[in-house]
């Protein structure tokens, strides 16, 4: 599926500034690592699909990841070629198939606090996942979450250096050596990289988890519940619409996940089988 030569050259992710730093009544004038932020346009068939702020990495996953996200394709077999034009900014798709895309939900992309439910209903009725196999799905004690989140969060040396991006992890529990780890700006993007990704690997997203570091709104949990993972944690919080989603659809939500502790908002029997266990046995 890679495009013609030279199309997986991967951009600068970071540049540099030089800023005044304030620390303890003291001014120094230092560099400073930014991360890099670039206006990509999504060509599809030939046409405009939409434009979308990322960061210049992995172009090629995002696009795939998007047009999944968007209903566009089902699987990566429905792509013909990804070209990454890095000189124009462009990402230009060719589909196995000729005829009219879904337009871009335009809304669930740039929404920060998630779509109406006329949105959802549409999204949701056609989510692409597959029923669900609880045979798959892992069953975590609360040290393994904790251990997730502590492996994930040392893994982003493009935070360490900036911290103005978010990150997301696909991670096997028992092989954690395969994990999808991406970088971006937006919380959304790094999600459809790691989405984009899967596709190519053919893995199957119910035997792990999502992580991510962003806030947890309903058009990431839309998201996730496509891909057919039923786990999704998150270093922040979920919000109100996420939280009543996750328990429609059989996700177990896990938010707040930083240290020692965290908080399970839906599906909390895929960590304490029993019920009325509570968190502290």
């Amino acid at each position: 599926m890679p495009g013609p030569a030279g199309a997986i050259f991967q951009m600068p992710n970071q540049t540099q500034a030089t800023i005044y730093s304030y620390r303890q009544g003291q001014v120094a004038i230092v560099p400073d690592a930014l991360v890099m932020e670039k206006s990509i346009n999504l060509i599809v068939n030939a046409h405009q699909f939409l434009t979308v702020l990322a960061t210049p990495q992995h172009l090629e996953e995002l696009a795939l990841g998007i047009l999944f996200s968007e209903g566009a394709v089902k699987s990566a077999a429905e792509v013909d070629s990804i070209w990454v034009n890095r000189q124009q900014d462009r990402v230009v798709v060719t589909l196995a198939r000729e005829g009219p895309l879904p337009p871009p939900n335009q809304m669930l992309r740039q929404s920060g606090c998630g779509a109406c439910d006329s949105s959802l209903n549409a999204v949701t009725r056609d989510s692409g996942a597959a029923e669900d196999d609880e045979a798959v799905i892992p069953r975590l004690a609360p040290q393994d979450i904790i251990s997730l989140m502590a492996d994930f969060e040392q893994r982003s040396s493009l935070f360490r250096d900036t911290g103005a991006v978010h990150s997301v992890c696909f991670v096997c529990p028992e092989s954690r050596a395969g994990a999808i780890f991406y970088d971006d700006m937006g919380r959304h993007n790094a999600l459809d990289k790691v989405i984009g990704r899967l596709l190519q690997t053919g893995q199957n997203p119910a035997g792990g988890l999502i992580l991510t570091t962003g806030r947890v709104s309903m058009e990431i949990l839309i998201r996730t519940h496509r891909t057919g993972c039923r786990f999704l944690v998150s270093r922040s919080a979920p919000t109100d619409k996420a939280v009543s989603l996750a328990a429609e659809l059989g996700l177990t939500l896990v938010g707040f996940a930083r240290g020692q502790r965290f908080n399970v908002y839906a599906r909390p029997d895929r960590i304490w089988p029993e019920p009325g266990l509570k968190a502290g046995d």
